[in-house]
């Protein structure tokens, strides 16, 4: 009941090539992080092996407005494991 409706491939087709092309691009001084400017909010788990959590890190250490939560015992889908704390968070990062 009140669930966001299931994902096609109108979704999942540009969000995976938006993560193979991030991936394919050779970027060592993180400029294309470092020129986001707007306040980002990087969430993981703190053993996820989909997305490494040391991503998350790398991520948050050279966006210029990041904040980082990292859910412990947790992988890929900390956001599931920790809902309410989730939630919290983001609304607060929202609102602040």
């Amino acid at each position: 009941m009140d669930r966001d409706p299931p994902s096609g491939q109108e979704i999942t087709d540009p969000q995976a090539k938006a993560i193979i092309t991030w991936c394919a691009i050779k970027d060592p001084k993180h400029s294309m992080l470092k020129a986001i400017s707007q306040p980002v909010l990087v969430v993981n788990g703190s053993n996820d092996i989909m997305l490494p959590t040391e991503n998350s890190y790398v991520m948050f250490k050279h966006l210029r407005n990041a904040k980082l939560i990292l859910y412990p015992d947790s992988g890929h889908g900390a956001l599931f494991q920790y809902a309410e704390d989730f939630v919290y968070h983001t609304t607060r990062f929202l609102t602040d």
